[in-house]
């Protein structure tokens, strides 16, 4: 009980600095194991070649599990959805080409956004003013 009791106030703890600080996590569960990323080292999310898997690209490297793309966009407001198969994290934009409708990052990945999305894109514009465009 007094494991318990411990272990749930850590958890209370946990999560009452993360509000405080104004810090967002993606939480992933891999088997038993559940790993947190903090959003600033989160570059884009996308589907994976394996049915029903997910692909997170961070800035050190990356991770599959199990989940699909619209519970994620609906699960972490700080993502946005650019199609189907694929939701980035506008703090870590590069750049944006609408002629070749690609969004690129840092590490040189490029990423193709869909023409029904082409709005949401726009809109980052508006509200990341230091996203280059191409």
């Amino acid at each position: 009980m007094k494991r318990l009791e411990e272990t749930i106030t850590g958890a209370i703890q946990s999560i009452n600095n993360l509000t405080k600080s104004g810090r967002k996590e993606l939480v992933y569960k891999v088997g038993r194991r559940i790993n947190k990323v903090e959003d600033t080292n989160i570059y884009y999310l996308e589907n994976s070649p394996t049915q029903h898997k997910v692909t997170l690209i961070t800035e050190t490297g990356s991770a599959e599990f199990r989940s699909n793309i619209s519970k994620i966009s609906d699960e972490n407001d700080f993502l946005v959805k650019i199609s189907q198969s694929c939701v980035v994290n506008p703090n870590n934009i590069d750049s944006i080409d609408f002629s070749k409708k690609t969004i690129t990052f840092p590490n040189g990945d490029e990423v193709i956004f869909a023409r029904s999305c082409r709005k949401n894109v726009k809109d980052l514009l508006s509200k990341y003013p230091e996203i280059n465009v191409k």
